[in-house]
């Protein structure tokens, strides 16, 4: 299935608004036929919302692993040990998000804040 265009989403919002108006609008056969488009959306709308939700899960499962590993790199370096960045680096390397050899810290960070920017996501304060 595909992802539902910003037209057909902002068909399904305005009928969404006539149909909780109050009082309801008369079932004309215009908006009988506006019900019937609507309807043959719902299953793509839900299958759409199906794949966020997934998505936002599997985000959230990552950024939880990232969090663990870079707070075990902190208490690892509390506590001396010879290779703190170990915890985040087999992070890093299982998602295949390791940087390239050779890569300066100030361009990962600038790769980050154009990507955030792009998104309409602020960088994080």
């Amino acid at each position: 299935m595909t992802a539902l265009t910003s037209g057909q989403a902002a068909f399904l919002h305005s009928l969404a608004v006539q149909i909780t108006a109050q009082p309801r609008p008369p079932l004309t056969p215009e908006f009988t036929a506006a019900l019937v488009a609507g309807a043959a959306m719902l299953p793509e709308a839900l299958a759409d919302l199906d794949t966020a939700r997934s998505r936002l899960a599997l985000m959230r499962a990552e950024y939880a692993a990232l969090l663990a590993a870079a707070r075990a790199a902190v208490a690892a370096a509390q506590a001396g040990e010879a290779d703190p960045l170990g915890y985040v680096r087999g992070v890093l390397e299982g998602g295949g998000q390791l940087p390239a050899a050779g890569a300066r810290p100030a361009w990962i960070v600038a790769d980050a804040r154009s990507a955030m920017a792009l998104t309409g996501a602020g960088w994080p304060s």
